[in-house]
């Protein structure tokens, strides 16, 4: 069976960092959907001709995946990884991105951020940020559970990155060969935000909220596990030297009582 990794680059989410790191381990056999077709995001026959037209491919990752990929293909094993962030965090960090760095949101450049936030959200002229993790995801929060629950999806919250390829490395290990990512493009303007502000984008991402909770719970379980894992190897080279002991000396009390029993025998 082929094994197929894919990574969903939802906008705003470390995902610059993610394929940097990704290309260590996968090298050529990566490859980037923004290489690929025009669509926006692909479906899931487009995703599997893709599939079968790059035969050494084992890692897709881009803007233009979802959870609409196919899981039902016999030859095919999915696993998909992404990662969510706080939706006002993601909200504001893209705001100052295309501020400051694009021309593509002219009215970031036009509008302080409260007028933005009405624009955006409000007037619903950016509806990749109302509840846009899960909207970009494709799915509902309960098929996401169930996809957890398979072992296809992979869910990280972005604030845990670091830690988060280190439990996909254990998970993974034949896999994902580097236990270190650098995070790139942090701005100091996403950490600190007024509550006021905070209060007015709240309204439009509640599921994205519920989201990134699950994300947390899922990566605390993950924790508590390789927790769990490493005390387990922690105890396993004391095991060995007891057992190492207890094999010695039972051999040298066999040992004795043979030597006994032959000499009293008259053997020697």
């Amino acid at each position: 069976m082929r094994q197929i990794f894919a990574h969903l680059h939802i906008p705003k989410c470390g995902g610059t960092s993610v394929s940097n790191w990704l290309r260590k381990s996968f090298g050529p056999s990566l490859r980037s959907t923004n290489e690929l077709l025009n669509d926006y995001q692909y479906d899931a026959n487009q995703i599997s001709r893709i599939i079968d037209a790059y035969p050494n491919l084992r890692c897709l990752t881009g803007h233009k995946l979802s959870l609409d990929l196919p899981f039902e293909r016999q030859d095919l094993d999915i696993h998909v990884i992404t990662w969510v962030r706080d939706p006002v965090d993601r909200f504001i960090s893209h705001y100052f991105f295309h501020r400051n760095h694009t021309s593509l949101v002219p009215q970031t450049k036009s509008m302080d951020l409260i007028d933005y936030v009405e624009w955006a959200l409000k007037d619903g002229n950016q509806k990749m940020y109302i509840d846009g993790q899960l909207r970009f995801l494709g799915r509902s929060l309960s098929e996401i559970e169930s996809l957890i629950k398979d072992n296809r999806l992979n869910l990280f919250p972005l604030e845990s990155l670091e830690e988060s390829v280190f439990v996909l490395a254990h998970k993974f290990p034949k896999t994902f060969l580097d236990y270190k990512i650098v995070n790139k493009n942090i701005s100091k303007k996403d950490k600190s935000l007024p509550e006021e502000l905070r209060n007015l984008i709240l309204p439009y991402v509640q599921e994205d909220m519920q989201l990134l909770d699950l994300s947390r719970k899922i990566f605390t379980e993950n924790q508590e596990q390789l927790k769990h894992l490493a005390a387990i190897k922690l105890n396993i080279p004391d095991q060995l030297t007891a057992l190492r002991r207890k094999l010695a000396f039972d051999a040298s009390s066999f040992l004795n009582s043979a030597s006994v029993y032959i000499s009293r025998q008259g053997f020697y």
